[in-house]
């Protein structure tokens, strides 16, 4: 996969937790390769009390009872949800709390794949590259933007030490990069998103799908709004291209990609014209008359 050979300091800030030598670990392996504290306001806080609860799941790496946090999804209310399905909540943000971290071994993963059993050698990979290096931490009773990155960045650590699919690993630098929205970190935000489309294109040309619960054209549109996000505007055509001439695609879907495509063509007119303006403008130099005679030949300006 092209760009699969780097991190891009997707690792930086773990050396807390005894993982110092993860940071030159490529994020996505080579498929043919052998498997091997910022708390918020006190208002905002107390507002999530009421939709979180603690609940008691089995690590599959250490089999340690882990105390896990918990959203009480039935009593969530979706304000909006952004052109890229990074959806957001009233009082909380479920992002925040979707990892989960065994504190004895170290093992982290999102909440919906934790409890899954892994392999033996995906077990033993975490035990021989994470937790014989694992130094654990408490966190607080509510999680911020900030400590949310630092757990994803830990559950990105374990899908790549047991050589997770790349949609999985995917799925981990977008919400990553959601989360950094919520900073308005767009720098950090876009290297999240980049390193999303290289999983997400794989996914898309290898399949099987559904993919992440993603069906083929959902799945293009996704690449086609990142795409568009991270300024790389030719490939952001060219998959929201398939989504629209896709015959098995939803009308709804359609017109979503149509849109952003417009959004793209207008960005480009944009910059074509602001592009002629700049080379309308006469600079100093214009206003010089050129040398003549045997003034034009010995001229430094030559």
């Amino acid at each position: 996969m092209q760009g699969a050979g780097d991190n891009h300091g997707m690792f930086e800030g773990l050396e807390e937790f005894g993982l110092q030598n993860i940071e030159n670990k490529p994020l996505y392996q080579d498929e043919d390769d052998e498997k091997e504290k910022h708390p918020g306001p006190a208002s905002e806080k107390n507002n999530e009390a009421k939709y979180l609860f603690d609940s008691e799941v089995g690590c599959p790496v250490c089999n340690s009872r882990v105390t896990v946090k918990r959203i009480r999804r039935s009593a969530l209310r979706l304000v909006s949800r952004d052109t890229d399905s990074m959806p957001h909540y009233q009082d909380i943000n479920p992002l925040f709390y979707e990892i989960w971290i065994c504190n004895n071994c170290g093992y982290a993963a999102t909440q919906s794949s934790f409890t899954q059993p892994l392999t033996q050698a995906e077990a033993e990979l975490i035990r021989q590259h994470i937790s014989s290096k694992w130094r654990p931490k408490q966190y607080p009773p509510f999680y911020d933007a900030h400590i949310a990155v630092e757990r994803f960045k830990l559950a990105l650590v374990s899908a790549t030490v047991r050589k997770a699919r790349p949609i999985d690993i995917a799925m981990l630098c977008l919400k990553m990069g959601w989360v950094y929205r919520t900073m308005e970190d767009t720098d950090n935000e876009i290297k999240c998103l980049n390193q999303a489309l290289i999983g997400l294109k794989s996914a898309y040309d290898k399949g099987p799908f559904p993919a992440a619960g993603m069906d083929e054209s959902t799945l293009a549109f996704l690449i086609g709004e990142l795409s568009r996000r991270v300024g790389n505007y030719q490939e952001a055509l060219h998959y929201l291209g398939r989504v629209i001439t896709d015959r098995t695609a939803k009308s709804a879907l359609k017109e979503k990609a149509r849109d952003q495509r417009q959004l793209i063509i207008n960005a480009q007119r944009a910059s074509q014209s602001e592009a002629a303006k700049t080379q309308d403008t006469p600079d100093s130099t214009s206003k010089t008359s050129p040398p003549k005679g045997l003034k034009r030949l010995f001229s430094k300006n030559k």
